[in-house]
């Protein structure tokens, strides 16, 4: 799984740390925050991974009950 868009911790120093990293499949929010501080020596402000198809089919499903408030 890629996971993008990563914005890391550096305290203000000025080092040269990928935005773009390959994790194993299946992990945590915790485990994906964990592999990339312990790999790379510093911690993770925010990133993004791919959606599932479960994420999908969560957000489909919260996007009609809006819709449905707003009718």
């Amino acid at each position: 799984m890629l996971v993008s868009d990563i914005i890391w911790d550096t305290e203000g120093q000025d080092v040269n740390l990928p935005k773009k990293v390959e994790v194993s499949d299946g992990l945590s929010d915790e485990e994906i925050e964990d592999y990339l501080s312990d790999t790379y020596g510093y911690c993770v402000c925010a990133y993004s991974v791919p959606m599932t198809d479960d994420d999908v089919d969560e957000f489909g499903l919260y996007v009609n009950e809006v819709e449905g408030r707003v009718s």
